[in-house]
């Protein structure tokens, strides 16, 4: 959709645009009706595009004592088909000029003047339109007084009808800055009442970016602050805002792009810092912030079109050039309506610019491939562009040269997310590959202050040239620095949390202690390019009483809001609730701005998860284990489980795991209760996505209860739970009816199911497989334990004893081989998915060090029994009594 929608016989120039969810679009230009006068124009559709009409010449025919020069037109929609504008009128070289401001609602249409039009020797510049909750308007303009500019305020509590009386001079003038002129005005407003103004104040040499702030709704602004170096010349603010007390503020200065953001506890900015590259001389950045969030800013700058994106409230940026390797790049403009992140810019070319577009369905992770929206061999100047929130984008621009220019307008649809592969999603280090993290918390009580070792798919590939059980070395090992916090009991990949384009590891110190005695903590940190990545943690929770453990069980949750970024969930077993000792609970975490805006952040108490989800009873161990579900119920929204192995309900320690459902708003009711099928079975105990395992488009799980009798004494059952629209909301796996797989342990003490692990497609049939652990594996085995591969398929009720598709058995007495399992991924790029596996008291050449197996998926077949002899990698723990394997994390994929 596009084309001319001026399309008159003198010039249209300096196009605006502004666009509402309901397919309204206002497009605003000026428009030179002949050499001496120039005149407000404003084009109206009500289909989304597909047509222009009722274009109307607001200066002459709607405003009083129209003066012969209309320009600097600003505009903005509000609901209920009302739009704003304001823009400047003047006589062609003497003062006076005022700021005009016009209002349609419907079929109402007002014009007024708002700025200082007694004082007939004055001119009035630059002025800015906000609208603020219950469409409150706000006015900020800069005017002439007693031979210097300042700055100037109004707002509007009802839709535009009425304003308040200018903030003037002394002393409730604004700037109000003795021998200093004020200029290039900017609003920023939070809900209805907070109002924030930015302004350039100095004369060229000594400019300063000056800020004042007020809380009652523009009555009066009371604080006032310089937020730039003053030392520096500083020039080009641009300010956003986000939810309540978040303000950023971005400018140029010294041919660098800089940016701060006000600190609400102590009511001041943070020292500025350099986003921009600092090529040559940027051109002024513009700023904007998503609904999640996530700050963009962009500029022109060496030929190229910059992007900077910070997903933690400007803590730290990442910034890159999004216009074509070629060419020179001018004048960027952004529209955001999250996940969704679009610019268009000027691209010089021979014969004139043309408009390109380059959009990103991924919060600006990637972007399409810039095309080209104008196509003609004229000139094309001065884009624009808005969205509708819901589906379109729309872009304006000036089509032609002097005595043939017109406004163009074109409609594009938001850009899909790029197709990422699964393992992208669990991509530390950003090679496109996931990676592996390993856990080795320790033995209790030897002083041991437990490691977790990262090994980065950089390297895979490589290890394994040389054969069958090669030997993996961590790229990164991480440390707590306290002893017997049991740090790396719980690790996961938790895919990309702060939205940097990495995933992110998280790891958890069950026994830490901070002001209170094995409260417990989760350490969270940030993934990245491997010369960039540190030991450092980026974020800490902590538990908040005694013996809570928190971390002793993590892992992702998805995206469980719906916002576009990765959420955490993590348990805390032994957590009191009112009193009732060991009920448990599990929180939840979502990512993105959210957890950074958290109070005390990076150290967040775990009082302040966004969602806290409580055990029942006594001794339930509510949050013993924790995983993401996939989308079970297949609303959109990822949904989470949770086990609690030692519920008793209508037996002695059934066990039970529970389904939550996410969403926008989610909520802590249980949506699907699952109680174990026989006494003393400890339903619950191990848990793990299983992706979709039958193929019917909705999310399934694997729920562990490794101390089930079966046909024997402690043989084990693992249950497959079978996603769906409509399942039963408790189901008891002694009579249920619901959609289930049991799969029995093979033998006495088998104790099946103590671990379990998403693998993704092992076999390559099209189908995601699981497999399961049982770490003892009887007792005339001495405990070296055992694993399990089961591929999926269509619906099974039931897998009878030893009919797993692949077995794996430990090496030596008392390794506990398969007490940690999970997928690795396609670590050789073979299109098969491949298998690690766990024994953390594993001896090699000291004690208890453990080790973990890795096995190629291409090398398993049904009836298969690998022995560890036949794994393709290992890796071994370097310290006697660390435990290494005793958890794992690879992959999660998004079948």
């Amino acid at each position: 959709m596009g084309g001319n929608i001026s399309n008159t016989p003198t010039d249209s120039y300096k196009p605006v645009i502004a666009a509402d969810s309901e397919g309204k679009i206002y497009i605003g230009w000026e428009e030179a009706t002949d050499a001496s006068k120039k005149e407000i124009y404003l084009a109206t559709s009500s289909d989304s595009g597909v047509t222009f009409s009722n274009r109307m010449g607001l200066s002459d025919s709607y405003c009083e004592k129209p003066r012969p020069v209309s320009e600097d037109i600003r505009i903005a929609a509000g609901e209920n088909n009302s739009i704003y504008l304001a823009w400047i009128d003047k006589w062609l070289s003497t003062p006076p000029s005022e700021i005009k401001f016009f209002i349609s609602e419907g079929d109402d249409q007002t014009c007024d003047i708002v700025s200082n039009t007694f004082d007939y020797g004055r001119n009035a510049y630059s002025p800015q339109i906000a609208l603020s909750s219950g469409e409150r308007v706000h006015l900020v303009w800069a005017e002439d007084r007693s031979g210097q500019k300042e700055i100037f305020y109004r707002y509007s509590s009802d839709k535009g009808k009425n304003f308040s009386p200018p903030l003037t001079a002394d002393p409730d003038n604004i700037s109000n800055t003795p021998s200093s002129d004020s200029s290039e005005p900017l609003l920023g407003v939070e809900g209805s009442l907070n109002v924030n103004l930015v302004w350039v104040e100095g004369l060229e040499g000594g400019r300063e970016i000056k800020f004042s702030r007020s809380e009652d709704g523009g009555d009066n602004f009371n604080f006032q602050q310089s937020v730039s170096d003053i030392n520096i010349d500083s020039y080009c603010p641009a300010i956003a805002t986000y939810g309540d007390g978040n303000i950023y503020v971005t400018y140029k200065a010294e041919n660098i792009i800089y940016f701060t953001r006000w600190i609400s506890e102590s009511y001041e900015f943070s020292d500025p810092v350099a986003i921009s590259t600092g090529f040559t001389s940027p051109s002024c950045p513009q700023m904007v912030v998503g609904s999640n969030g996530v700050i963009y800013v962009v500029w022109e700058d060496k030929g190229g079109i910059w992007i900077a994106i910070s997903s933690d409230h400007g803590y730290s940026f990442s910034a890159k050039d999004v216009s074509p390797s070629s060419g020179t790049s001018s004048s960027p403009e952004i529209t955001v309506s999250s996940p969704y992140v679009n610019i268009v810019w000027v691209e010089e070319d021979v014969g004139g610019g043309d408009i390109y577009f380059s959009g990103s369905g991924d919060r600006g992770k990637t972007f399409s491939s810039p095309g080209n929206q104008s196509n003609s061999p004229g000139s094309s100047s001065s884009p624009v562009i808005t969205t509708d929130g819901e589906k379109y984008v729309y872009i304006a621009w000036v089509e032609g040269d002097a005595g043939s220019m017109e406004i163009y307008f074109k409609r594009e649809e938001f850009t899909n997310p790029i197709e990422r592969s699964p393992a992208q999603f669990f991509d530390i280090s950003g090679d496109g590959e996931s990676d592996i993290v390993i856990g080795a918390p320790g033995k209790p009580q030897t002083n041991d202050t437990g490691k977790v070792y990262v090994i980065l798919s950089d390297n895979l590939p490589q290890a394994l040239q040389s054969g069958t059980n090669a030997s993996l070395s961590p790229d990164l090992t991480l440390f707590s620095g306290s002893t017997d916090d049991q740090f790396g009991y719980a690790v996961a990949i938790s895919g990309d949390v702060n939205g940097d384009g990495y995933a992110d590891i998280i790891t958890g110190a069950p026994y830490a202690d901070d002001s209170s005695t094995d409260n417990g903590k989760v350490y969270i940190y940030f993934g990245g390019p491997p010369s960039l990545m540190d030991t450092n943690r980026d974020i800490t929770i902590i538990g908040s009483e005694d013996n809570d453990n928190l971390g002793f069980s993590v892992s992702p949750a998805g995206d469980i809001n719906g916002d576009g970024f990765y959420d955490i969930i993590i348990g805390a077993p032994l957590k009191y609730q009112s009193g009732i000792p060991y009920a448990g609970a599990a929180y939840i975490f979502y990512g993105g701005p959210s957890i950074s805006n958290k109070p005390g952040y990076p150290d967040i108490s775990i009082d302040d998860a966004d969602i806290i989800l409580k055990g029942e009873n006594r001794h339930d161990r509510f949050g013993w284990a924790v995983s993401w579900a996939g989308d079970f119920n297949g609303d959109g929204y990822d949904d989470v489980i949770i086990g609690a192995p030692y519920a008793d309900d209508v037996g002695n320690t059934r066990g039970r795991a529970y389904i939550y459902y996410g969403g926008e708003s989610m909520d802590t009711t249980v949506d699907v209760t699952i109680t174990g099928g026989a006494n003393l079975d400890q339903l619950g105990y191990s848990l793990a996505r299983a992706g979709d395992i039958d193929r019917d488009g909705y999310g399934d799980v694997t729920v562990g209860a490794p101390w089930a009798a079966g046909s024997g004494i402690n043989r084990g059952k693992t249950y497959i739970i079978y996603g769906g629209g409509s399942v039963i909301q408790d189901i008891n796996l002694e009579i249920t009816t619901a959609r289930i797989t049991a799969i029995n342990g093979a033998a006495d003490y088998a104790f099946f199911g103590t671990s379990l692990g998403y693998t993704g497609d092992i076999n390559n049939d099209g189908y995601s497989d699981i497999v399961a652990g049982g770490k003892y594996s009887g007792f005339d085995s001495d405990f070296i334990g055992r694993s399990y591969a089961f591929f999926g398929g269509s619906y099974m009720t039931e897998i009878e004893e030893n009919t797993p598709e692949v077995t794996f058995i430990g090496e030596e007495q008392t390794d506990r081989f398969g007490t940690a399992v999970a997928g690795a991924g396609d670590v050789d790029g073979d299109g098969f998915y491949d298998i690690l596996l766990g024994a953390y008291l594993a001896d090699d050449n000291g004690t208890d060090r453990g080790k973990v197996y890795l096995y190629p998926g291409s090398k398993l077949s049904p009836g298969d029994v690998k022995q560890v002899g036949d794994a393709d990698a290992i890796f071994t723990g370097d310290v006697d009594n660390g435990q290494a394997g005793y958890s794992l994390y690879r992959l999660q994929t998004n079948y």
